[in-house]
């Protein structure tokens, strides 16, 4: 990956279930702004959109590589759409279903950078909540973005989407940028940020989450147990 990624970019802002779990499942109305003014920045600067798909559209299926393998086929994934973690095992609600990026092994051939700018990508309060990103993805994918709790999603926080494709491009690294453009358009102490890495080792993790960038993205990893590291932007 370069300067000029492939992306994949999907959003979900309604939802298809039965009751009463549909209470659960609130539109989200803004939900399409901060993929939208992502990749719009993006593609300026150079990027290509390998798929962008949304609600009725973006199925499990053509993630979980059931039918389709469309998040193999990118280099940078960014979804916005609700988000659950439970037992140390996070899941994506998308239009007609959920989505378990580890449960169907996410980064065999990509992404390489995943954003789920969801709710809840981690729950720091659980023990185990590295085991499923150690244990349930490839080796090309190498940094998980997101956020540890609520994730507001409305027209001004959604600029973080904007502000993360700006800092990139600035040159600052991956997981800074990401915790750094939530931090300029979030609320203090609203959206706690997270950026999680996934090294051969500690000292490859630490590299990978503090200086990664864009122009020098992470190759595959070639360990067979990876090294997790994450920080957080209260």
């Amino acid at each position: 990956m370069n300067m000029s990624p492939r992306l994949g970019v999907g959003w979900s802002t309604h939802f298809d279930r039965p009751w009463p779990v549909r209470i659960l499942y609130r539109r989200l109305r803004y939900a399409y702004r901060a993929p939208s003014l992502f990749v719009e920045q993006m593609i300026g600067a150079g990027a290509t959109i390998s798929f962008l798909r949304f609600d009725e559209r973006l199925l499990a299926e053509d993630l979980d590589g059931t039918q389709m393998a469309l998040a193999d086929a990118v280099d940078f994934l960014y979804l916005s759409t609700h988000g659950e973690n439970k037992s140390a095992a996070y899941k994506v609600a998308l239009h007609g279903a959920d989505w378990s990026p580890t449960s169907s092994g996410i980064g065999a051939a990509g992404p390489v950078i995943a954003v789920f700018d969801t709710c809840d990508l981690v729950d720091f309060s659980d023990a185990n909540w590295m085991d499923s990103w150690s244990q349930g993805v490839g080796t090309a994918l190498r940094i998980i973005l997101g956020f540890a709790g609520p994730a507001t999603v409305n027209q001004s926080a959604s600029l973080r989407g904007l502000a993360f494709a700006e800092n990139l491009q600035a040159g600052m690294p991956i997981a800074p940028s990401w915790l750094s453009a939530v931090q300029q358009t979030s609320l203090p102490q609203t959206d706690r940020a997270v950026a999680i890495a996934i090294g051969d080792d500690d000292d490859d993790a630490e590299y990978i989450l503090q200086q990664s960038t864009l122009s020098n993205p992470p190759p595959p990893r070639t360990a067979d147990t990876p090294s997790i590291r994450a920080e957080v932007c209260p």
